[in-house]
């Protein structure tokens, strides 16, 4: 912040001195000058917005943003209900989704604050089965779970391969996601 105010300070000065420098010169101080009150600007914006997380409705507001660059471009999420969150027990942005065709739900870290790397779901049902993430185990593991396998931190609750009744299958997986949304907020 420093070398930009000190940088501002010559160019006003070089600018009072116009006829002593160049015009190619003075153009591009110029720009830097104009190039600097943007910085500023942006620092300043950014700085606010900083601000604003610190009460809760401006991290939901954050977490919005995030999931809708998730889903911008991805055609797959035409047929999803998507929502999203700020969980303060995980102290992340949680993203919800449900199919609106078939029976599918899942909930994942769209910040990565909680879960770090690659692995980000927390929780996945559909018509072939149903997990949910153990919370304290990826607590034990400062959410680096790319190299831990699955069944020290995934619960999987059940296999649906064999079921026929999709409808109380639907119902559970249903139940099942809104108790773990539930457990995370």
């Amino acid at each position: 912040m420093k070398r930009i105010l000190a940088l501002l300070v010559l160019t006003l000065f070089v600018s009072g001195c116009s006829d002593l420098v160049s015009s190619d010169r003075l153009t591009e101080l110029k720009n830097e000058n104009a190039e600097l009150v943007q910085r500023i600007k942006v620092y300043e914006q950014t700085s606010s917005k900083l601000g604003e997380l610190n009460n809760y409705k401006g991290k939901d507001e954050m977490c919005q943003i995030l999931v809708d660059r998730e889903i911008k471009d991805d055609i797959d999420y035409e047929f999803y209900e998507t929502k999203s969150f700020w969980s303060n027990r995980l102290q992340t942005c949680i993203m919800t989704e449900k199919s609106l065709l078939e029976s599918d739900y899942g909930i994942k870290d769209v910040k990565g604050n909680f879960m770090k790397g690659r692995a980000i779901w927390l929780f996945a049902c559909s018509n072939d089965s149903h997990w949910k993430a153990d919370i304290e185990s990826i607590k034990k593991f400062e959410g680096y779970m790319d190299n831990v396998p699955y069944l020290e931190w995934q619960n999987t609750l059940r296999s649906f391969k064999d079921r026929s009744d999709w409808e109380l299958q639907k119902k559970e997986c249903e139940d099942s996601y809104n108790s773990y949304i539930d457990s995370i907020k």
